[in-house]
């Protein structure tokens, strides 16, 4: 874990010194190494390789006046501001170096805490990430029983939650109590995910891509789109649609590379079901905006969201087993050898 590197390039902070043995793994490290790049073309090296844009933050401008040193005052400068500038170079190393260490041991203090209260919400908000999905496939085909006349196969989704739909405070309720579920399980898979930044960043996207999707704005029905009552809410609509979608891409695309290849491959077969289904869902938008037939449009659309949903309920399964698989501890006995 590098603490401070000050303006150090990646190839000085790479490079190997003499005592670098003597600590093999260490907690932390610290590298300030400057190459300093000036010709010494002047008589005072020290004014021509000194200076903020050179020598780094405890570095100095002077100002040379393209000459050699002219009498007493040169000299006194040499000889007196030259040790006060080393001097508060290492008082400002130490003090930067302290905080550094202060900080390093807080945190490890509290790093066994923090991670045992998550390590206890780990197995419950792990288990959100399956019932968030199968709540959310439930709703998408149970919801419209409840609408006479609210065919599964030929309307989608969005019309249970349309502007003036006899099912919109229903979905409404169980929407918000699956994006808590969702956002927990987000939380958890963020927490729990450190090094592994892929899976950091699918955590990430699950809690945005959930509040974003709070405030989809709700489309009309489509007797009301046809009878030209479309608004700008109806336009949101479909844009909230397509960022969706973009949302959908980065998740999986994300979780393909977090875990194995077994799952890369099924999280690249989900991908293209859902891009398959949400392109035949999207030829069938002129004719819900003229109130026309749709047959087997809400067939396509639930396909492509169960792809999904399903691709969360077994990314939360693989990170339970392997949390289970790392808890479980196979006990070694020994046998004595004497006969």
């Amino acid at each position: 874990m590098a603490l401070a590197t000050c303006f150090a390039i990646a190839a000085e902070r790479r490079r190997p010194l003499p005592a670098d043995g003597m600590v093999p793994n260490p907690i932390f490290t610290s590298s300030r190494a400057i190459t300093i790049d000036a010709p010494p073309e002047h008589v005072w090296p020290w004014i021509a390789q000194m200076g903020a844009g050179r020598a780094g933050w405890y570095s100095w401008d002077a100002i040379d006046n393209g000459g050699a040193p002219s009498g007493a005052t040169d000299a006194f400068v040499v000889a007196a501001i030259d040790p006060l500038l080393l001097a508060f170079a290492g008082i400002g190393h130490r003090i930067m170096e302290s905080r550094h260490l202060r900080g390093v041991q807080r945190r490890s203090a509290a790093r066994p805490n923090d991670r045992a209260r998550v390590e206890r919400w780990r197995e419950p908000l792990l288990t959100c990430g399956i019932l968030a999905p199968v709540l959310y496939v439930a709703m998408t085909l149970f919801v419209g029983l409840l609408w006479e006349g609210y065919s599964v196969a030929s309307r989608v989704p969005s019309e249970l939650s349309a502007i003036g739909a006899p099912t919109r405070p229903l979905w409404i309720s169980l929407g918000i109590v699956y994006a808590v579920l969702m956002i927990a399980f987000g939380w958890i898979v963020w927490t729990l995910a450190p090094p592994n930044r892929a899976l950091r960043v699918v955590g990430a996207l699950l809690m945005v891509y959930t509040v974003f999707g709070q405030f989809w704005p709700p489309m009309h029905q489509r007797a009301v789109l046809a009878a030209g009552g479309g608004t700008l809410t109806d336009t949101l609509h479909l844009v909230w649609a397509m960022i969706t979608g973009f949302f959908f891409m980065l998740i999986v695309g994300f979780g393909a590379v977090a875990l194995g290849k077994r799952f890369r491959i099924y999280s690249i077969a989900t991908m293209v079901i859902g891009l398959a289904c949400g392109a035949v869902t999207g030829t069938y938008a002129s004719q819900v905006q003229a109130d026309l037939p749709t047959p087997w449009v809400g067939v396509w659309e639930r396909i492509s969201i169960a792809a999904f949903m399903t691709w969360i309920a077994v990314l939360a399964t693989a990170l339970l087993w392997t949390g289970k698989e790392k808890d479980h501890v196979v006990p070694i006995q020994l046998q004595d050898s004497r006969r």
